[in-house]
């Protein structure tokens, strides 16, 4: 018994001196307040503003109320307040830096914070994603999201955008080689679905890093929905102007790491290709990049991505869904110019979110027509006043 306590540091205190004097010092109980004051300075702090973070408040603090009869506990609206820190803090995050600084700023343990984040970001999806990300479920669900690609980037029967990203983390303990990818770092797999205003419509996270891209695809869930046209998908019909054409399927965007399958499109292959299979893949491309635009802003919000995220997998997949949330929650809400400001920030660099390498170009024959079919709508029957001179100019 002896032996088995050797070594064990004392504890001098139940609550170190420093962080007694959290309401005297401590961040919460001073900025903060100050911050409530403020818009502008609060959204630079949290980035929410007071509106989003009290609804937030809304609906995570119930289950974020502890109770102790030995000591003061943490309030709910201070959790919150230092789970939503943790995201856009850019320092040191590769060293577990940051839960250090946030445990000085709001005067409570390192531990605490750590177990903070971790709860705050698993409430937050546990609460709101029937709210901030709902998955379609119904044909004119999808059909509203058709609608959308349609009008915004002139890409009908699409429903969405695809794209996978590497989210880079620090080594798992005991994982081997699970966690470790074709760029030679450790990593969680956020598979992403987005509509035409650069919200996630569902996502897909947690897949092992060491995993080929093409086969994280195949066995994720979302890929089985795309994959089998399960959730309700919309039944084949003409597109505008072409009934001639017949009956048409819906689709989802994706790149050379993605399969071209029936629901599915890709580029044609090769920087050579003929003029109007270039036409469709500026086509392609132009309403693709609505998911490349929706990785960005996520990152330039939530400046945790610009290095590896110190946190267990766990953790760390929570952490990842609860931001995708947040995001929507915030998109939803912002004007085209304040997406743009955080867009241009010059201060982004998302080290941590890395492309999905190519796949093959095989695939079945009724997939390839069905894409031959899209391009000849592009190049004759609804073509873009400037694709030609787009694609003339190798863009």
């Amino acid at each position: 018994m002896d032996r088995k306590h050797k070594g064990r540091k004392k504890r001098r205190w139940w609550v170190q001196y420093i962080l007694r004097k959290r309401k005297e010092y401590g961040v919460f109980n001073h900025l903060f307040k100050e911050l409530k004051s403020d818009d502008d300075k609060f959204v630079q702090y949290l980035r929410v503003t007071r509106e989003q973070f009290a609804r937030l408040l809304f609906f995570t603090g119930k289950t974020l109320t502890k109770r102790s009869r030995f000591r003061e506990v943490i309030s709910p609206e201070e959790r919150l307040a230092i789970c939503l820190r943790y995201f856009p803090f850019p320092r040191y995050l590769a060293t577990g830096e940051s839960f250090h600084s946030l445990a000085f700023s709001f005067r409570v343990g390192v531990s605490t914070v750590s177990n903070i984040v971790a709860e705050v970001c698993s409430v937050i999806w546990s609460k709101m994603s029937h709210i901030y990300m709902k998955v379609p479920t119904t044909s004119e669900e999808w059909l509203q999201k058709a609608a959308g690609f349609e009008h915004v980037w002139n890409f009908p029967h699409c429903v969405g955008a695809i794209d996978g990203k590497h989210v880079n983390i620090k080594a798992p303990e005991n994982s081997g080689s699970l966690y470790f990818n074709y760029k030679n770092t450790f990593s969680i797999v956020l598979l992403a679905l987005v509509d035409a205003n650069m919200q996630f419509t569902a996502i897909d996270v947690g897949a092992y890093g060491r995993n080929s891209d093409g086969g994280i695809f195949a066995n994720s869930n979302m890929g089985k929905v795309i994959t089998n046209g399960l959730l309700n998908w919309p039944l084949d019909e003409p597109m505008p102007s072409a009934a001639h054409m017949g009956p048409m399927p819906y689709v989802v965007l994706g790149d050379e790491a993605f399969p071209l399958q029936r629901h599915l499109m890709r580029p044609f292959p090769g920087r050579g290709c003929p003029k109007q299979e270039q036409i469709f893949n500026y086509r392609l491309s132009r309403a693709r990049r609505i998911v490349e635009n929706a990785f960005g802003l996520l990152a330039a919000r939530w400046r945790l991505y610009h290095a590896k995220i110190a946190v267990n997998t766990t953790v760390a997949t929570n952490v990842v869904k609860a931001t995708c949330l947040l995001h929507n929650m915030i998109q939803s809400e912002s004007t085209p110019s304040q997406t743009a400001a955080i867009m241009v920030d010059p201060n982004h660099n998302s080290q941590s979110l890395v492309d999905f390498s190519g796949t093959g170009n095989r695939a079945a024959k009724q997939a390839k027509d069905i894409r031959e079919r899209f391009k000849e709508y592009f190049c004759h029957i609804a073509p873009l006043p400037w694709q030609e001179n787009v694609t003339y100019r190798g863009k």
